[in-house]
């Protein structure tokens, strides 16, 4: 009976163990440079919590929170993108099964909160949209790449069709 508790514990530290690294190593990672120097982000891929730290001034080296996460976790990574703007910076997560994307500004009326944007791109997935965002003109630009097909998608945040997502030229050849 001992030794079969003794194997229940020690399996049971394994596991958790094993669960806390598999959520380490699961950040995807921006950095923005400018005069005072150059501010590090990590967006948590699980859990859509995002961290900052920088590399100047009083706290320089220690990584911060963020605002709030996404979510309490889930399989489904989250791809990261990042824009700078005249007022402040806007953070983006997508989701990389169904491509429904996510924004939280560092500025504006609610500051620090996560909020869905726009439609997906496909119903169901295989979590391999890679995803990216730019300034483009008053707005952003948002593409995706559907990772086993490398069908492209575009979609922007102003204009009058925003908010959705289409596709752009076929898939590639195999």
């Amino acid at each position: 009976m001992r030794s079969l508790l003794k194997s229940t514990l020690f399996l049971l530290c394994l596991l958790v163990s094993l669960t806390a690294f598999a959520q380490k190593g699961n950040f995807r990672y921006l950095t923005k440079s400018n005069n005072d120097g150059s501010t590090f982000y990590a967006l948590n891929g699980m859990t859509g919590q995002l961290y900052y730290m920088h590399d100047f001034g009083n706290e320089a080296g220690t990584w911060k929170k963020y605002g709030s996460a996404l979510r309490a976790s889930t399989i489904n990574n989250l791809g990261f993108a990042q824009v700078s703007f005249k007022n402040g910076t806007a953070f983006y997560a997508l989701e990389s099964n169904v491509g429904q994307m996510h924004f939280m500004l560092d500025f504006g009326p609610t500051p620090g909160k996560w909020t869905k944007y726009g439609g997906i791109i496909r119903m169901a997935g295989d979590n391999t949209l890679q995803f990216s965002a730019e300034p483009n003109g008053d707005g952003t630009k948002f593409t995706a790449l559907d990772g086993t097909t490398g069908q492209v998608y575009y979609m922007f945040d102003m204009g009058t069709e925003d908010g959705v997502w289409k596709k752009y030229g076929g898939v590639t050849p195999k």
